[in-house]
């Protein structure tokens, strides 16, 4: 049931979001603000008010903008960004959060279609399921090395965003994170992260360059699927699971490695049989990845690690 809720999670955010022009007014994201206080700017000048005021951890006392910037100000530390508390905001452009702040809810960000930038404080432990998915324009972000899960769908369709670091603190890239993030051209992911869930890059096309690290056991369906900028890839030894359809449509890969000894489990073909990428695995393994289980559709192109 959690799957079926987050696939229909990830259809909706795909196919709900209509883009929109951008503006660019003064950045504040490098500004670091008190901890009853919120900056923002806003590319028309208007009031940004956020949904919910009671759900930062403090009253919200007043909401002012002057000189191209604005203020939150609260009756106390501001120690939760709400959920839903700025969705929709479509005037919001940069924003930045107080030290205070420890937790970002759920979709608190979601469609703020004009969002370039903002600045996560250190000192936030979660970030809730598609905190900015639809913030088209949000072309950096700094991940704190205080978060341990990439959320589902929570950057889900920001095309804007080009390169992304993913801190040592995180263990598990959940489903649909960077789904449709179709400017990505790359990625850091850390050595800490184990599980890639299901459709965690589809459709991220610009992405070429990839490195999947020692410690990842599992990488979910389809998730780098329609990948197309992948020219070559290389599984970890460690990897014991690979979903179906994980490189589908990678209609770029020219070389594909594969270090396992023992060919991973999968439910389906990993790869797509259109493509003719040769398929490189221990020599000792050859026979194992040509008789097993939705491997056995390769056979013809899996070769020898040492023949590369």
């Amino acid at each position: 049931m959690k799957d079926l809720f987050l696939l229909s999670t990830l259809l909706f955010v795909l196919f709900s979001c209509e883009k929109k022009t951008n503006y660019f007014p003064v950045d504040i994201t490098n500004t670091i603000p008190p901890n009853n206080l919120i900056y923002y700017t806003s590319t028309d000048g208007n009031i940004v008010t956020p949904k919910e005021p009671t759900a930062f951890g403090a009253e919200l006392i007043s909401n002012e903008y002057v000189n191209g910037k604005g203020t939150l100000t609260f009756d106390g530390d501001v120690t939760s960004i709400g959920k839903t508390a700025f969705s929709k905001c479509s005037n919001l452009f940069s924003i930045s959060l107080p030290k205070s702040v420890t937790s970002i809810r759920n979709a608190s960000f979601q469609s703020c279609t004009e969002l370039t930038s903002i600045r996560i404080p250190e000192s936030v432990t979660t970030i809730g399921d598609g905190a900015f998915d639809c913030c088209f324009a949000l072309m950096s972000i700094t991940i704190p090395n205080s978060i341990k899960r990439i959320p589902p769908v929570l950057f889900c369709d920001c095309s804007s965003l080009t390169d992304i670091i993913i801190p040592n603190s995180v263990t598990i890239i959940e489903t649909g994170a960077f789904s449709g993030c179709s400017g990505l051209k790359s990625i850091t992911i850390s050595e800490s992260v184990t599980i890639i869930g299901s459709s965690a890059f589809v459709a991220c096309s610009s992405l070429s360059n990839v490195n999947i690290p020692n410690r990842v056991i599992s990488i979910g369906d389809n998730a780098f699927q329609d990948c197309s900028s992948i020219t070559n890839i290389t599984i970890p030894e460690s990897v014991i699971r690979m979903g179906a359809g994980a490189f589908y449509n990678c209609t770029g890969l020219l070389s594909i490695t594969m270090l396992p000894a023992t060919p991973p489990v999968t439910e389906g073909y990993s790869f797509d049989n259109t493509n003719s990428a040769p398929i490189y695995v221990p020599a000792e393994s050859i026979a194992d990845y040509k008789t097993a289980r939705n491997w056995s559709l390769y056979a013809d192109r899996i070769k020898a690690i040492n023949e590369q």
